[in-house]
């Protein structure tokens, strides 16, 4: 083989070493997709007069996401019956 052969064979074999180093990439995101972020906790189970309680608290829903994940449901619970802020 002359020295030009050689230099194409190499060219070649480097393109197919990165298709399948592509296609293997893919596999692994398929196979180990990455961790989706936690989800904040929801206020599901609560009864719905407590949900209108807190509905009707003059705090941003980001602040009540926080306090959520921060303080239990029933202290939050508590203070939308009580009416405190």
């Amino acid at each position: 083989m002359s020295e030009q052969a050689d230099k194409e064979r190499i060219a070649e074999l480097e393109g197919t070493v990165k298709t399948l180093l592509t296609r293997l990439s893919v596999l692994e995101k398929q196979i180990n997709p990455p961790p989706r972020p936690a989800e904040p906790a929801r206020l599901e189970g609560m009864p719905a007069g407590d949900l209108r309680l807190i509905d009707q608290m003059s705090v941003p829903q980001h602040i009540l996401r926080e306090m959520q994940a921060a303080v239990p449901d029933a202290v939050v619970r508590e203070i939308a019956k009580d009416g405190r802020r």
